[in-house]
């Protein structure tokens, strides 16, 4: 949903259209680029956070991180981190279709092939931030977005963990209770790349089923609830999901492979 907003023209090229979304310490707006003539997403940091205070470091170092990941199903950074008039923002690239949340419509299909590739994507997109020590903290259908040409995009680093940049603290105790796993939500600090997993078999749990991810941590009824999603991809959710770490998949490189096997057995028995 968008909101009207006034109609600024920020660095003298992206003009403001519509406010997207508002969070505890950033707006989202959908502004047109009027240098390449399309839209793009302009993500701004809200007046009261002070030069120099926790937020407003994590802030920037998100627009770094965005240019530094190169990755087809990483969000793209547009414009980095500009100061103009007192306004922080920095520019991304639009995602025509919204994110995941779309599933959240009663009236929405679930197309269990499409679901699983947009995960594959997702999960190729956590190898890539893992590699480079990222841990993204923040796995959602939220941050899943859908681009114009229909693969899926991982969005908000906002509150990622980069341990080659010293932060401070603030922002770790930020999580989404649905989709984290067991040990982030017990402490946001002791997330790690398998925390990640965990938080995408949730949303493919949750994309597929309709059903909250919280079923998966009730031992009475993880065996039923595990029972709905597609057979051909209920290892990659199973495995990931697992309430201990060192149950779940070693890397993403593992989920990606689960993935690919149950993608696989999908198109055939289509076929």
């Amino acid at each position: 949903m968008t909101h009207p907003v006034e109609r600024p023209i920020l660095a003298g090229r992206f003009q403001v259209l519509a406010r997207l979304d508002r969070g505890s310490v950033a707006e989202v707006y959908l502004a047109d680029d009027l240098v390449l003539g399309r839209p793009v997403v302009v993500k701004t940091l809200l007046p009261m956070v002070e030069p120099g205070s926790p937020m407003h470091d994590r802030f920037h170092h998100e627009a770094r991180m965005l240019a530094e990941i190169e990755h087809p199903h990483v969000i793209g950074l547009v414009c980095d981190a500009v100061d103009q008039d007192n306004l922080r923002f920095f520019v991304m690239e639009h995602a025509a279709h919204g994110s995941l949340r779309f599933l959240e419509s009663p009236e929405a299909e679930r197309d269990p092939l499409q679901i699983g590739t947009w995960s594959l994507q997702v999960c190729s997109a956590l190898d890539t931030i893992h590699r480079l020590g990222i841990i993204h903290r923040d796995v959602k259908p939220g941050n899943v977005l859908i681009h114009a040409d229909g693969s899926a995009r991982l969005a908000d680093f906002g509150i990622s963990h980069d341990p080659r940049v010293q932060l401070t603290q603030a922002g770790d105790s930020l999580y989404s209770p649905l989709f984290s796993a067991p040990e982030q939500a017990a402490d946001p600090r002791e997330a790690t790349a398998r925390s990640d997993l965990y938080s995408l078999g949730a949303t493919l749990f949750w994309a597929l089923t309709r059903r909250s991810p919280l079923a998966l941590l009730a031992g009475e009824t993880r065996g039923e609830s595990l029972e709905a999603v597609p057979a051909p991809l209920r290892d990659a959710v199973a495995h990931s999901t697992a309430f201990r770490p060192e149950n779940r998949f070693v890397d993403a490189l593992e989920m990606h492979a689960s993935l690919e096997i149950g993608l696989a057995d999908m198109r055939r028995a289509e076929a």
